[in-house]
């Protein structure tokens, strides 16, 4: 597998792949933040720890601004060269910036729920 990713097309099979889960966690994260919001508006309108929903509402929209940034980071990773007619790979990924944005996930959900379970 190893050898594979090595490959140019290894590295393209790669990046569509960590395009596609980008994609998908800033529709998770869209759809949690309207779920929230929802929540407060209609459910726990009069609710005492609103702090928690706000929390997480902000957990989600950081998660959505960090899939953006590795996304623009996976794009970045091929450069064309005019000269040579070629991509090339370069090393830096998006590595960190996706597991951020996957804790930033959680802990939007953990407070949501301890939210919920509050009120």
């Amino acid at each position: 597998m190893k050898k594979y990713i090595e490959t140019m097309d290894g590295k393209i099979d790669y990046i569509k792949t960590t395009i596609e889960h980008l994609k998908f966690m800033v529709t998770i994260s869209s759809a949690f933040i309207v779920a929230v919001m929802t929540l407060l508006e209609k459910v726990f309108n009069a609710s005492t720890c609103k702090e928690l929903a706000y929390i997480s509402i902000l957990s989600f929209v950081t998660s959505i601004f960090l899939s953006v940034f590795a996304h623009i980071m996976c794009v970045d990773s091929f450069q064309y060269q005019n000269d040579s007619d070629e991509y090339i790979w370069k090393e830096s990924g998006p590595g960190k910036s996706i597991l951020f944005a996957w804790l930033l996930f959680l802990s939007g959900i953990v407070f949501i729920c301890t939210f919920v379970a509050a009120s």
